[in-house]
């Protein structure tokens, strides 16, 4: 079993991996304990999961690790405990382990960035296995030593080199702050099996740096709790780190540490992989010409200088505010390259479905909202996804049950429920009547009424069939007045709002909003009363409308501006877990579908011209590979046609997740920009095989490496509320790739630290025409 400690709702608890890998027990909130330790202490492992069951309170993917043991009493360490480390340092061979302490507050969970400090330019690497005590004891024999083991986690004992040089004791150079990985999980003997072949392997950046095998240890386990346990009573929950193989930093030739924008990574099989970026006690301005600094200026909220503190000094007066880093990270503040602001207000006014585990979990979450509800009200939700469910439902059709317990959960009210790609929705049948569709009703242009072999409606809507529903849904809102209309948006943009700003967003690219609501934006703006800063795409709106008012709009950002408009979106395709995606190739899943088209590319055309004659952006949704490619070529007719050179327009493809390998360079020579969104590589990365078979999805989906390589410039987001708007989610998954499966998706595609930071900050703010404004640090 793997055992973990972690934060969710800013609250920190423990609990266990579910039996699938997905999922988390929140055994802390399901006990009386507070902490793995605790739990250790009281020998509860055992009782726990019998007790809470195999049913998941949060998703794995959702939470936020905290360090495997949070409160530990005693941290020891053991130093030159395999004999070619010994070998590299020239020191050990004493025949008793080399023990120093660590303390819990150096330590820092997996996923979360080491620090190299300040004083420091030679932060190196230790991975290691470290070992957590159950039973404790003073005195303990080698032959009882085993039974004293809770489990088994995985650490880097992060070091300081210039400190644990000055003398003789390691424990000045081990203890700076954030330099101890522990992480993800404690794993139990009875799961690891042989513990003489654990083996350990240290990546830096993706290169093997270590790699050993636990029967090479000089000092093996039971040794280790025999030796230490003599001098100092072992408590339950105490680490023991057992020693670090041959290959650190230090004894390289020539060194090799850790710098900020790395990416250090402990794998212990069979535990798991530990992984942490590392950054500085720094600036890091993202400016090419100023590279990382400590220290920054700022009056009157423009940035004056940048540089050493000694360069910063003297702009400190009796009057300036000071803020020390204290170890932590200054970067260019988070811009979200495509989401949905709107959208993401309302989701968290209807049924949050995003955490359903199996279809009856949003059968329970509608049945408890009809109960509240008076009837012909509709019942509204948002964030499902089959691909969680674990197991399909008997009869289901495309991955989906019929509605027929969503008909029983609700018979007297119409229930619509948006699926987590927003591609896709689910209905009962009181709200397919309200929209007046049965069973003989055709399907819409680019749009799909799924149905049973027998004609059956499911009440599973893809893409433009969404649209029948949502004119009864428009019919049913306009009975509200004016002011119950403005209160309802007033109230999203401040859920938005908030969200955003919780999570380090302070930019935000809206994929998509009408004329109305830019003017709803422009009345809140002109009221100091926007939250953040938008970047808004026109949405919704006809060509006849766009050429007679586009030139009322055009506002390019200017200064402290909250709303620039200056962009159009538009949507060539679906998306590829509802197969709407539009493939040059048919789906192995449905060899008779190559996706939908949604807009005509005749239509999207005539937009872009429309565009350059009123000096607008083009931003076009393009999930598949035809749909990538048909806009590639669109955008290369267009420019032809009005003879200009298109990387001064900096057009957009949204999303770009599968483009076939003639198409990647095309990117970079035309200088169209790629705005992804990383966290849906390792969202849908489990599954996408199943769509595409797996040469196809080897050779097109997620190419970041193959971009960038090729010149490409990549924004990043996360399209929420589509996923989590947690900008360090998305940036890890453009970093590490790794899936919820705990493998990683095709990891030679991955971005660089410094790349994904990039494509957060300047290359969002670059794709919005804002780079003089935001996305570095950087004087002016």
């Amino acid at each position: 079993m793997r055992w973990l400690s972690f934060v969710s709702n800013d609250t920190t608890s423990f609990g266990y991996v579910t039996s699938d890998g997905l999922g988390v027990v929140d055994a802390g909130k399901r006990s009386e304990f507070t902490s793995l330790r605790e739990a250790i202490a009281a020998d509860a492992l055992q009782s726990l999961p019998q007790a809470c069951g195999d049913t998941a309170d949060l998703a794995l993917a959702d939470i936020t690790f905290a360090p495997t043991i949070t409160d530990p009493k005693k941290i020891l360490c053991v130093g030159l405990n395999y004999k070619a480390h010994q070998e590299e340092t020239g020191r050990g061979g004493e025949g008793y382990p080399t023990v120093f302490v660590r303390f819990a507050a150096a330590q820092v969970a997996h996923n979360q960035p080491m620090i190299r400090p300040r004083e420091s330019n030679t932060l190196d690497f230790e991975g290691e296995i470290a070992m957590i005590i159950g039973t404790g004891g003073r005195r303990i024999s080698q032959s009882q030593a085993m039974d004293h083991v809770a489990g088994f986690g995985i650490y880097n004992d992060g070091s300081v080199r210039e400190y644990q040089r000055q003398t003789s004791q390691f424990t000045p150079g081990k203890n700076f702050t954030a330099t101890g990985g522990f992480g993800p999980w404690m794993m139990t003997p009875d799961e690891i099996g042989d513990l003489a072949k654990m083996e350990i392997t240290t990546r830096l950046n993706g290169e093997v740096m270590q790699n050993a095998t636990s029967d090479l240890l000089v000092h093996g386990f039971a040794e280790l709790i025999e030796y230490c346990s003599t001098f100092i009573e072992l408590e339950p929950g105490d680490v023991i780190v057992t020693g670090t193989p041959g290959g650190v930093g230090a004894a390289r030739k020539p060194p090799v540490f850790m710098d900020d924008g790395d990416l250090i990574e402990i794998e212990v099989k069979p535990i798991g992989t530990l992984s942490n970026p590392v950054v500085g006690g720094a600036v890091i301005t993202v400016d090419p010409q100023l590279g990382n600094q400590s220290a920054v200026a700022v009056r009157d909220a423009v940035i004056v200088a940048v540089g050493s503190e000694a360069e910063i000094n003297p702009y400190i007066g009796p009057d300036t505010e000071v803020v020390e880093l204290n170890g932590r990270v200054l970067t260019p503040g988070f811009i979200e390259g495509h989401g949905h602001f709107l959208s993401l207000g309302r989701a968290q006014q209807v049924l949050d479905l995003s955490q359903a585990q199996r279809y009856s979990d949003i059968v329970g979450q509608v049945a408890a909202a009809a109960d509240a509800a008076p009837a012909g009200a509709w019942i509204f939700g948002m964030g499902w996804h089959q691909d969680k469910w674990g197991r399909q439902e008997p009869g289901s059709v495309d991955g989906v049950p019929l509605n027929t317990a969503l008909n029983e959960a609700a018979p007297d009210n119409p229930v619509y429920l948006s699926h987590a790609s927003g591609h896709a929705a689910f209905a009962n049948n009181t709200a397919l009547q309200a929209a007046g569709i049965g069973d003989q009703t055709q399907d819409p242009p680019g749009g799909t009424i799924v149905r049973t072999a027998q004609g059956v409606a499911t009440g599973l809507l893809r893409e433009k069939a969404k649209s029948l529903v949502e004119v009864a849904i428009a019919e049913y809102e306009s009975r509200r007045t004016p002011e119950q209309v403005q209160a309802d948006l007033r109230e999203r943009v401040q859920l938005a709002g908030a969200q955003a700003l919780a999570n380090g967003i302070t930019s935000f690219h809206d994929a998509g909003a009408s004329f109305a609501h830019i003017d709803f934006f422009q009345a809140l703006e002109d009221a100091g009363e926007l939250p953040v800063r938008l970047y808004v795409m026109v949405r919704g709106e006809t060509n006849e409308a766009m050429q007679e008012r586009l030139p009322g709009y055009l506002s390019p950002a200017n200064g402290n501006d909250f709303l620039a408009v200056r962009s159009i979106k538009r949507q060539i395709d679906g998306a590829l877990g509802a197969h709407g995606a539009w493939l040059l190739e048919p789906y192995v899943d449905l060899s008779v579908s190559s996706g939908l088209v949604l807009e005509p590319i005749e239509d999207i055309e005539e937009t872009a011209r429309i565009a350059i004659k009123h000096g607008f952006q083009i931003n076009t949704h393009a999930i598949g590979t035809r749909a990538n490619r048909e806009t590639l070529d669109l955008y290369e007719r267009v420019w032809a046609e009005h003879d200009i050179a298109g990387d001064q327009l900096r057009w957009r493809i949204e999303h770009a997740q599968h483009i076939h390998p003639q198409d990647i360079p095309r990117f970079g020579q035309l200088g169209v920009i790629a705005a992804v969104q990383g966290v849906h590589c390792t969202s849908d990365g489990p599954w996408i095989a199943s769509r595409l078979g797996e040469p196809r999805t080897e050779q097109t989906s997620y190419r970041w490496r193959d971009l960038l390589d090729s010149g490409a410039r990549i924004g990043n987001g996360t399209d929420v509320p589509v996923e989590n708007i947690n900008p360090i989610a998305s940036y890890y998954a453009s970093v590490a790739r790794m899936m919820n499966t705990g493998e990683a998706f095709y990891a030679d595609q991955a971005m660089t630290p410094m790349e994904a930071l990039k494509s957060y900050t300047l290359d969002n703010a670059y794709a919005a025409f804002e780079e003089s404004l935001k996305g570095s640090i950087s004087p002016g």
